[in-house]
């Protein structure tokens, strides 16, 4: 999923987890940060749900594919990272999900439906695969330009960035 003009020429490539704590972090950054650096780089999210820590976060990526057949992708990713803390500690999660499809004016029956499609079952799991092709063995896992960030804070991001920006600019 493509946030950006895919045109710019810097490539930020995140995989994460909408149940990590951490990704919900990463999540607020690049929210504040985006103002500062959309004209020079585009932003792909990618999902890498960690199951084995994470019971909710295979159910979460697939409702997220699934509002993205309504056009909803962005805002049911947001919902989920902001509401996080309500829905991770719920045995059940499905109902609190299609609350949220509520609230975006989503189509809940096609939601339902959308969920156990083959395609977006697929999705994730090529989203995950691509990412340990990757070298993502945790999240969130940023890559700016290729080039996977140890610790990727507001200003480092934006320091790579910068950098990235400046050599494509020169080089091309």
């Amino acid at each position: 999923h493509l946030r950006g003009n895919a045109e710019n020429l810097v490539s930020i490539v995140v995989y994460s987890d909408f149940q990590c704590p951490a990704c919900a972090t990463e999540h607020e950054t690049m929210t504040q940060l985006w103002p500062r650096i959309e004209d020079k780089a585009h932003l792909i999210v990618r999902h890498y749900p960690v199951t084995t820590t994470h019971a909710h976060s295979w159910t979460a990526a697939l409702y997220a594919e699934a509002a993205s057949r309504q056009g909803r992708f962005w805002d049911m990713h947001d919902y989920l990272f902001a509401y996080q803390p309500i829905w991770s500690g719920l045995s059940n999660v499905e109902a609190e999900f299609e609350s949220y499809a509520l609230e975006l004016n989503l189509d809940v029956e096609q939601l339902r439906s959308d969920v156990e499609a083959d395609d977006v079952i697929e999705k994730v799991r090529n989203d995950q695969r691509g990412g340990t092709s990757a070298g993502v063995r945790s999240t969130p896992a940023v890559f700016v330009n290729g080039r996977l960030l140890a610790r990727p804070s507001r200003a480092r991001i934006t320091e790579i960035v910068e950098e990235e920006f400046a050599e494509a600019a020169a080089a091309g």
